[in-house]
């Protein structure tokens, strides 16, 4: 808008959209003067939404909702789009394609609590069923990528930011197709699922 504008961020809510205009945590940034920008990227991270102990049953994907605003000198407030974001255990970086396979690396972030959280997720599977229809899951895949918490997370944990990255080599793929990546894990022999991306090769 070419309005002064008060002021601009975020209302963020937990599991609900109708928590947006009663129990919202808005992020806001002060503006004394009218902006005009194509585009601003703001970056913020909630340090209350992070698992410091990633137990099997903070694996599964959590809800948040967020809407951006904006709030006019005349206290006239305009709301942007609705968006939906899934927090994971992790998160998919470095992604690239060739004609016949697809490379992504899926970083682990243990937080302070590493020792037990490894201690109590040992030898636990996890990884990404892969497929050419969305949804890939157990019973309806074309393969899998996956890996294990074991002994090569102790050395993480000594780390003041222990953050564990492998990387995930997916080949033998059709050209120009895409792809659906689901991730999974399987704590105490149950299954559970989390993100979910789409890569295309070339």
């Amino acid at each position: 808008p070419k309005k002064p504008i008060k002021e601009f961020g975020f209302a963020i809510a937990r599991e609900d959209s109708t928590q947006l205009y009663t129990l919202s945590k808005k992020v806001c940034t002060q503006h004394p003067d009218s902006i005009h920008l194509e585009f601003l990227k703001l970056e913020y991270i909630d340090t209350s939404l992070l698992f410091k102990n990633p137990t099997p049953a903070t694996l599964m994907p959590k809800k948040v909702f967020v809407k951006s605003y904006i709030l006019q000198e005349n206290d006239e407030l305009i709301w942007g789009n609705l968006q939906k974001i899934e927090l994971n255990w992790g998160y998919v970086e470095n992604i690239s394609a060739t004609t016949t396979s697809i490379t992504f690396d899926y970083v682990i972030d243990l937080g302070e609590d590493c020792v037990n959280a490894t201690f109590d997720n040992y030898g636990m599977e996890y990884g990404f069923y892969y497929h050419t229809q969305p949804n890939p899951s157990e019973n309806s895949h074309l393969g899998k990528v996956f890996g294990f918490i074991d002994d090569s997370f102790w050395g993480y944990c000594s780390l003041e930011e222990p953050k564990f990255s492998q990387t995930f080599i997916v080949q033998n793929l059709q050209p120009r197709t895409t792809y659906y990546f689901r991730f999974y894990a399987k704590p105490q022999n149950k299954i559970i699922y989390g993100q979910t991306f789409s890569v295309t090769t070339k």
